[in-house]
Formats: C-alpha cells, structure tokens, sequence
C-alpha cells in the first residue's frame, strides 16, 4: 500500500515496508513498517518517519543523510524498547533509503541495546558506514 503526492517541489509519500530478511541474533524474524517521508526537491532537503511497526506505533523520526543518488534517512536515537509483538523489542537504529529514479524504497531495523540484529528488505544495500556507524 502506497500513497504518493507531489506539489511543484514537494513530495511525499506513506507506504509498508516488509522487512524479513535478518541477520545476527534477531527475536523478530520480519516485520511489516509503515514510513512517511517529505522532500523538497528544489531545496533537496526533507524528512522521514517510521510510523508504525507490525500496527504498533513507533514514531521514531528519520534524518536525510546526504547520500548522492538517493533520498536516504537515519534515525539518531538511544537504543528504545516498543511492544511489538506481544515482546519487547528494542530498537537500536532505523535506515530507509528512497532510490526515486527508480521508484525503489529499502529498509534496515538495527535491534537489540548493540544493534546485533539487522532486519532488512529484500533489497537493501547496507552500507558499512551506516550499518556499523
């Protein structure tokens, strides 16, 4: 489910995510994410949200990160538990990257008080910088 609107320099889109491939010691093996993000393609400039994660929401906000080629966003937060699940599952660091030349969106969730769990998309190209930073 997506939905997309564009101004004459804005745009913004809210849409799931299914995040099912994991890596490390993981107590959740996918899970669905809704994000929203807001750009400005004339200042190159905008913003992000994770809303929710499996309907639990989370609201954690996602700041650009400057990649070329990319809409790319990363949460700066302390390590924070949220129920998702009916377990509490903390969250470490929160990645999406908007490749809008080609209408694709990938995603990472960094879990656990170190981050040792990395949940991802299909797709998603985890830099070392951003995934280990």
């Amino acid at each position: 489910m997506s939905t997309q609107e564009a101004t004459q320099t804005l745009v913004h889109e809210e849409f799931e995510l299914k995040l099912n491939q994991a890596k490390g010691s993981c107590s959740l093996s996918e899970a669905t994410c809704k994000f929203a993000y807001t750009w400005d393609t004339v200042r190159n400039m905008g913003q992000a949200r994770l809303i929710s994660i499996d309907g639990t929401l989370v609201n954690i906000p996602l700041y650009p990160l400057g990649i070329y080629g990319m809409w790319a966003f990363m949460s700066d937060m302390k390590p924070t538990a949220f129920p998702i699940g009916g377990q509490e599952t903390i969250i470490f660091r929160v990645i999406l990257d908007v490749k809008y030349q080609i209408n694709q969106k990938t995603a990472a969730l960094m879990l656990n008080q170190d981050g040792s769990c990395i949940l991802e998309t299909e797709n998603f190209e985890g830099e070392v910088s951003r995934v280990n930073a």
